[in-house]
């Protein structure tokens, strides 16, 4: 939720025309004296915490600048990811409802309409002010008067706060320059049976102690979405399995993990790091159009990224001392781990993910023509051993242009073949979690420590690919 403090001395608007089919709020138009105007836009993922900040924060501002009146004013353009017209009325409802509560004569302005109006501004330090508000994580309780999870997900509140079909553009940016768009199926399915195998590994094949049956769900009707999260996992404790029903897409896998650990500890194998911006939905008695097993309870677990959604990563539910902990829609957890890596670019870390998880460990890159012989020939070598490698071999183009090629889609490994390399058997390596450095190692140095780093690796598909243009090599 983003605010505009504007202390007013006066304020006036009129309805002009819908914004909207069927605007919540009938036409009109009001005007305050000596307020403070409340212009807010409630984006998607606010929910009744982030109403009960909000009217703190005005509250608290309304205090400072001793007024007494709020009005609050629907104003769309503070925000690129608005939330639906009628969960926007529900919580400026609450935000009004709120700060009558605190004392103060509130009223709002029409939702879903076009409006002028006319500002007259006081010129003190404290005037103008912006905030944004970003809630607590979300508690939907099944009683009392909190709203149960079946109705939150029938008002479009949980569906707002978790949903996003389309990550932030950063994110769809980072997955098209990984190779791991959309667009392409094959290798989205081949970056998903790296995390399904990944996690078998972690809890399924190993003495990790999590897991002692490793279950994959598709449910194809809904695909990447809360729901169907829940009902994976709840067919996973109802023991109805295994079950994969045709025609699921390669981003629509969950695995079920019979668990014996806490779901952080689950979490932290899962990605270091991610759970750090987590966000909690817990879950009450069974809900028959979430088909939850009856007798069940749970919470759900979400990384809540940049941009302002959460993309659910794990649910556990728990019924009769046994549990059952469900990671995914993988595609949700490839979004999160490229979420959360964007997150350490804004803080000038260096971005990177597992090598075995990347669509290539290295970047093989001849200085001039000369070299390209022995790069394939180093490039052969890696692939021999398990490794996915991509060679640069377009002498055509400057070698930093070729580097800042491989260094901008992430590759682990970046490795340069020049004259003395070829002459000495070694090669000049920069490793991508080691920033501003790198090393000369011979051939077979660098080739134990890459098959160090393949022998942890779940899957990987040793391929060759070169780039004779400036074409993408994906």
């Amino acid at each position: 939720m983003k605010m505009l403090l504007l202390h007013a001395k006066s304020f006036s608007y009129k309805t002009l025309s819908p914004a909207v089919d069927d605007p919540p709020d009938p036409s009109g138009s009001g005007s305050c004296s000596n307020c403070l105007v409340v212009m807010v836009s409630v984006e998607a993922g606010d929910g009744y915490s982030t109403v009960r900040e909000a009217c703190s924060e005005v509250a608290s501002w309304a205090g400072k600048i001793g007024v007494s009146q709020a009005l609050v004013y629907p104003y769309a353009h503070l925000s690129r990811h608005l939330a639906g017209v009628m969960e926007a009325q529900r919580l400026l409802e609450g935000l009004s409802k709120c700060l009558d509560n605190e004392g103060l004569r509130v009223s709002k302005a029409p939702l879903g309409w076009y409006k002028e109006f006319s500002l007259e501004l006081h010129g003190h330090p404290l005037a103008e002010a912006f905030r944004e508000v970003v809630g607590e994580p979300l508690t939907v309780w099944s009683g009392g008067e909190s709203i149960g999870f079946r109705r939150a997900v029938e008002r479009g509140i949980l569906e707002s706060y978790w949903l996003h079909e389309k990550p932030e553009k950063s994110v769809s940016d980072v997955m098209e320059r990984l190779c791991l768009g959309q667009s392409s199926n094959a290798k989205l399915a081949e970056y998903t049976l790296k995390l399904e195998r990944w996690l078998g590994r972690l809890f399924g094949y190993s003495d990790s102690g999590f897991a002692r049956e490793e279950v994959h769900v598709g449910i194809a009707q809904e695909p990447r979405s809360l729901l169907f999260l829940v009902k994976a996992c709840s067919l996973a404790l109802s023991r109805e399995l295994p079950l994969a029903l045709e025609g699921c897409r390669t981003g629509d896998l969950v695995v079920a993990l019979e668990a014996s650990a806490p779901l952080e500890q689950v979490l932290d194998k899962l990605s270091s790091g991610v759970s750090g911006r987590l966000a909690e939905i817990s879950i009450g008695r069974g809900e028959p159009r979430l088909e939850l097993s009856p007798g069940a309870e749970g919470r759900l677990v979400g990384y809540r990224h940049a941009d302002g959604g959460v993309y659910p990563l794990a649910l556990l539910l728990e019924k009769g001392g046994s549990s059952i902990a469900c990671i995914g829609p993988l595609y949700s957890v490839i979004k999160a781990i490229l979420s959360n890596e964007l997150l350490k670019a804004t803080r000038g870390e260096v971005p990177t993910i597992p090598a075995w998880l990347h669509h290539y460990q290295a970047a093989i890159i001849p200085v001039t023509g000369s070299e390209t012989e022995y790069a394939r020939r180093v490039a052969l070598e890696l692939a021999r051993r398990g490794a996915s490698v991509l060679l640069l071999s377009n002498t055509g183009e400057r070698l930093g242009a070729r580097i800042r090629y491989a260094a901008t889609r992430w590759i682990p490994y970046i490795v340069v073949a020049g004259k003395r390399e070829a002459e000495t058997e070694t090669v000049s390596v920069r490793r991508r979690w080691e920033p501003g450095e790198q090393e000369v190692l011979t051939l077979d140095s660098f080739m134990e420590e890459l098959g160090r780093l393949l022998t942890e690796s779940p899957i990987l598909t040793p391929r060759l690919a070169t780039l004779p243009s400036s074409q993408d090599a994906c």
